[in-house]
């Protein structure tokens, strides 16, 4: 049974025998060497990053035994640092560990079972996933390298790490951007009978579909379709892929991903219909958006309000104003309600397009249609200050009473010049009113 050390860094350390943590003396040419360490973990430089440099510049020829006398002194009050340096030392060229001294050091910590080198939370528990999993965000310095130096160690004395390390070696590469390192370790795994998990293949699918090598990502999952049962991708990595291709203007190669996914019984959601509606939009490809939306409606994998709120977002993304603004007001008559993100949308574009007066029409309709409230406050003062300055202010009037009703702040920077069109106007208890709601963020 392996009991892994990230486990037991969260637990008080119990020693079945702490009367014989005395020290064992030891030669003399050893001693001073030991001194040396152990004043390097009792100082302040145990507890920083740089230890294990500071360890380097003083140390001389390592031994078992000098290995062993700073674990024990360690395991008294500073485990931490005695696991580092246990670390440390097996990562030295002319030192290696013994079979023997992975179980002192199982036996000296309390670690029951295999010592097997399992998962080290690295700069969140304190010491970080060194064992072989850390080391990853200063890849500058070949830290990744050296993390493959460790595995290799384990390998020549016959221990290998399980699939929580492996998969903590399999993000370290992703992060620093080493996609075909992280992506052999699966061919390495397999050779051990450790066999990659959806935890492990989606990691590697993430880095594929953000630096676009998307047919590594399709071979991906190719191979996790294959394997079936619990390596079958999920809604997220299908979704991944989907996304990917339409950023990168491939949306019927993305098409094709959302056929595979409905054959092996993964059903869409609305975050990939919404990508998929937003690259057929970008590519002029309207009536198969239409076409798409209406069908995962029907298949009851979205709503007809999030379809048609989906699509007259991405038609505003892809500057076509006059198309959303038709579907808006069908969707209205249809008593489809819009979300809040694309009312806003629209009437923002609208005034991006300066057609301020389109867009307190449509907003009145809105009004109607009860849903009104869920328009950003932001939009309120962009289009009240443009009718105010346009001169339609029985608009500007009419916009103000809403606001009012509502408790709609008005935004900070609009307000003097408001306010006066508003008392101008002969409304000055609106304009007081005004007053009492502003927004200074």
């Amino acid at each position: 049974m392996i009991t892994s050390i990230s486990r037991y860094l969260s637990t008080p350390i119990r020693l079945q025998n702490p009367k014989f943590l005395l020290i064992t003396s030891l030669p003399f040419s050893n001693s001073s060497k030991i001194e040396d360490y152990w004043s390097v973990l009792q100082s302040d430089y145990g507890f920083e990053s740089n230890l294990e440099r500071t360890l380097t510049k003083i140390r001389g020829n390592l031994k078992g035994s000098v290995v062993e006398d700073i674990m024990r002194r360690c395991s008294v009050d500073r485990s931490i640092l005695g696991l580092r340096f246990f670390i440390w030392a097996g990562l030295q060229s002319d030192y290696k560990h013994s079979a023997l001294m992975y179980k002192r050091a199982s036996d000296i910590f309390d670690i029951s079972g295999n010592p097997c080198y399992t998962t080290l939370d690295y700069k969140g528990a304190g010491l970080a996933e060194e064992a072989i999993g850390g080391f990853e965000e200063d890849d500058e310095k070949g830290d990744m390298d050296v993390v493959v130096g460790l595995r290799e160690e384990m390998a020549s004395i016959d221990l290998y790490p399980d699939m929580i390390t492996y998969a903590t070696m399999i993000k370290g590469f992703c992060d620093v951007g080493r996609l075909e390192d992280a992506y052999g370790l699966f061919e390495v795994m397999r050779q051990h009978g450790c066999f990659p998990n959806v935890v492990a293949y989606s990691a590697v699918l993430d880095v594929f579909c953000k630096f676009g090598n998307l047919d590594r990502a399709m071979q991906l999952l190719d191979e996790m379709e294959k394997e079936g049962k619990d390596k079958k991708p999920n809604v997220v990595m299908y979704t991944s892929v989907i996304q990917s291709f339409c950023e990168n203007g491939r949306t019927t190669e993305a098409l094709v991903v959302l056929d595979r996914m409905n054959s092996n019984g993964c059903r869409p959601n609305r975050i990939t219909l919404g990508f998929l509606i937003n690259g057929l939009c970008s590519e002029d490809r309207m009536d198969e958006a239409c076409e798409l939306g209406d069908k995962l409606a029907l298949d009851g994998c979205v709503s007809s309000g999030f379809y048609f709120s989906s699509l007259i977002v991405s038609l505003c993304r892809n500057e076509k104003v006059e198309e959303a603004e038709k579907l808006f007001k069908n969707m209205l008559a249809s008593e489809l309600k819009p979300d809040g993100l694309t009312c806003s949308a629209l009437i923002k574009k609208l005034c991006c397009e300066e057609q301020f007066l389109d867009g307190f029409v449509l907003y009145c309709e809105m009004e109607k249609q009860g849903c009104a409230n869920i328009v950003d406050s932001d939009i309120y003062s962009i289009l009240l200050e443009a009718l105010c300055q346009l001169g339609y202010s029985q608009e500007a009037v009419k916009l103000v009473n809403f606001m009012v009703v509502r408790k709609v702040p008005l935004k900070a920077p609009y307000l003097d010049g408001i306010v006066e069109y508003i008392r101008k106007s002969g409304e000055i208890e609106l304009a007081s009113h005004l007053l009492t709601w502003i927004d200074y963020v």
